[in-house]
């Protein structure tokens, strides 16, 4: 922050000793952790305080500058410290499970109770899993480091494809494009699929902000056709998320 001395002609007034004060409840101090600071000012007029460091209280703050026994008009700035948004140590991601919201993508509107659910299927046909992903915060979200674990719901098994891809909406899978595959394992007969490569969620905001999975499944030869048994994605320490599906009746021939 810097302020500018000027005589009364307008110019600018060198060798002016300026006191900068911080007042508030915010914590917030120059990067010494002192609250109060000195500068001359340069030939341009002007001088500048040390680095402010926001405290850990969200509100104002107030910046005084005043030339101690001149004649000169002080200025008062008024500085607001927000909330600071949760960070790794790496200060460019989050890694935090509570960060993440994950859902299950129906065929219908999202969030829509009614709509039909993925997956649904004849016993021996194929159908998607469809999960979305996306940040509370306007940072991605490094999930590497998350235990990801994916139960179908019963009467369904993975297949070896798995999918992921950034996109604006989802508005159906075979639609989004481009798709990368995933890296995973599949344990308990194929019941349970374990993501094994680490991901970023793209931050918040109208830069394709959802991250997509498309998990393809398959109906077994001996499912019992009706709703099927919830399954559930796991995603760290988070609650799981219900997965639903339906096997369907064969058609008759």
């Amino acid at each position: 922050m810097s302020v500018a001395a000027r005589d009364t002609a307008g110019n600018p007034f060198a060798g002016l000793l300026v006191r900068f004060d911080i007042t508030g409840s915010t914590g917030s101090a120059f990067s010494d952790g002192a609250v109060s600071s000195t500068a001359t000012t340069g030939p341009d007029g002007l001088a500048s305080t040390p680095r402010i460091t926001a405290g850990p209280t969200p509100g104002d703050f107030t910046v005084q500058a005043t030339a101690p026994g001149d004649s000169f008009v002080a200025g008062d700035f008024t500085v607001r410290a927000a909330p600071a948004a949760p960070q790794s140590e790496s200060g460019n991601v989050l890694r935090d499970a509570n960060q993440l919201y994950v859902f299950q993508v129906t065929q219908g509107a999202l969030f829509t109770p009614s709509a039909a659910a993925w997956p649904q299927a004849e016993p021996g046909g194929d159908s998607l899993i469809c999960l979305g992903i996306c940040s509370k915060q306007n940072l991605p979200v490094h999930i590497a480091d998350l235990r990801q674990r994916i139960t179908a719901p019963s009467g369904f098994v993975f297949t070896h494809v798995a999918q992921y891809a950034c996109f604006m909406e989802f508005a159906g899978w075979d639609q989004v494009r481009p798709k990368t595959s995933l890296s995973f394992r599949l344990e308990e007969g194929g019941t349970v699929l374990v993501v094994t490569g680490g991901l970023k969620v793209p931050a918040s905001g109208p830069d394709k902000p959802f991250l997509g999975w498309g998990l393809h499944v398959k109906a077994t030869m001996d499912a019992v056709p009706g709703p099927s048994s919830p399954g559930k994605a796991e995603f760290g320490q988070t609650d799981p998320v219900t997965l639903s599906g339906e096997i369907l009746p064969t058609k008759n021939v």
